[in-house]
Formats: C-alpha cells, sequence, structure tokens
C-alpha cells in the first residue's frame, strides 16, 4: 500500500496531541517523529507523572492501531517518561523545552523496544500506586556523565487501591502471575 509520509506524520502528530492533551499534558515541540510533552507546566497536579505515563501507554497503543488501519502492519512506537524540572520558554510557534531531564528522556526512549514504554526510577516511585512495573536493565545512555541508569519497564496498569497499601496490591498482582489461579466457569 502506497502512502504518504506527510500524511501519516500529521496523522500520528493529531493522535498524539489528542491523547497528551486528554492527559492533561502540553505538546512543547515535535522533532521529526518524536513528541516532546511536558506536564505541570501552567498548574502542577500530585498525579502529574501517572497522567504522562497513562499518555505514553495510550500512544503506544494508539500508534499499532494506526499502522494496522494504514497498512503498515509494523508501526510501532517507544517511549520514554522522566520525572524532573526542565526549563520551558515559549515562542511564536512551538516551545523551547531544556535541561537535562529532556536529554535523559530521549535516551531512556531509544533504549525502549517498539511497543513499550520505559521510566527512570522517579517516574516508578511516583506511579508505583497504579502502575506495575519490572526491571529493564542498565543502560548506557548516550551523552550522560553517569555510565549506566536504571529503568523499569510497564507490566500493566493496576487499578486505585482503594485504601490498600499499593505494595500489597502489586505483590498480589506478581503472584498471580506466577501462580495463576483456575478460572471459575459461570453456569447461566
Amino acid at each position: 500500500m502506497l502512502f504518504d509520509v506527510r500524511d501519516m506524520l500529521s496523522g500520528y502528530f493529531d493522535l498524539a496531541r489528542r491523547i497528551i492533551d486528554r492527559y492533561g499534558g502540553e505538546v512543547a515541540k515535535f522533532i521529526g517523529d518524536a513528541v516532546v510533552a511536558v506536564w505541570g507546566s501552567r498548574a502542577t497536579r500530585e498525579d502529574d507523572a501517572e497522567r504522562c505515563v497513562g499518555a505514553g501507554l495510550d500512544i503506544i497503543e494508539a500508534v499499532a492501531r494506526f499502522g494496522e488501519r494504514s497498512g503498515l502492519w509494523e508501526l510501532r512506537a517507544r517511549g520514554g517518561v522522566v520525572t524532573g524540572r526542565v526549563a520551558l520558554l515559549y515562542g511564536a510557534d512551538e516551545g523551547l523545552v531544556a535541561g537535562d531531564i529532556v536529554n535523559v528522556a530521549s535516551r531512556i526512549q531509544s533504549t525502549a523496544e517498539p511497543g513499550s514504554v520505559l521510566v527512570d526510577d522517579v517516574t516508578m516511585r511516583a506511579t508505583r500506586a497504579t502502575l506495575a512495573y519490572a526491571p529493564a536493565g542498565e543502560h548506557q545512555l548516550k551523552g550522560l556523565p553517569e555510565t549506566t541508569r536504571s529503568v523499569r519497564r510497564i507490566l500493566r496498569r493496576l487499578q486505585r487501591c482503594r485504601g490498600r497499601h499499593p505494595h500489597n496490591v502489586r505483590r498480589r498482582l506478581l503472584e498471580s502471575h506466577e501462580n495463576p489461579r483456575p478460572r471459575r466457569r459461570h453456569r447461566r
């Protein structure tokens, strides 16, 4: 199937912008096929990190569906989420986002497998009540003074804990993967 790269990128950018807006984020800029988005630039929320990761996961899923609809069966996105402070300056067309955090996010994203989102330890700690993580190993991040960084791969979203300690919910989730219970059949 023939496709126009401009049309594909335009559709992808629209899709990413809608998802980021829905999660309360703001697209700072597009660089090639990369989307740089920020949360908390105008007003911070306690769950900004969770919103950012949620947007990343939804974008990953939406890009896969977009690829299938477009006949680009192998089209997959990958994401990197880092929590910290950045300098954000607004220009005529798009904003300028600067700081080490931006570079770390870019480097973490580059180590992610297509179809996955990796996060740093700060983001993992801020979101572990609603997301389950697995270690993704130590990675050499190009151009950064630290030789390695620990990153986490998202396993799945958890339900809200409703007063339960999040570690207990995660422990039960992991135990259920190791020792799955037989499914009950309901008769009508």
